[in-house]
């Protein structure tokens, strides 16, 4: 079923067995990012923020947000690599 039901879905089940001998199960035909559960342009950011802490500090982390979010005004793409460059 999951093979058939692949392409136009991301379908998943994840089964955890706790130590109290409860099972708790979860599935999703779109896990959160998937195009068809997309994340929000808060969630993205939050994402950015955890992923790129231990290399960014917060201010460089918001200002590379900040250029993408305006990436299309961009002349080119210098100031976005020197934002990112880890020291």
């Amino acid at each position: 079923d999951y093979t058939r039901r692949f392409g136009a879905e991301r379908p998943c089940r994840v089964e955890i067995d706790t130590t109290a001998g409860r099972t708790l199960k979860l599935e999703t035909a779109a896990p959160k990012g998937h195009r068809n559960n997309p994340l929000s342009d808060a969630e993205v950011e939050a994402k950015f923020h955890n992923l790129a802490r231990v290399a960014l500090g917060e201010d460089r982390r918001n200002a590379v947000i900040a250029a993408l979010w305006d990436i299309d005004k961009a002349p080119n793409l210098t100031g976005l690599y020197d934002l990112m460059l880890i020291d």
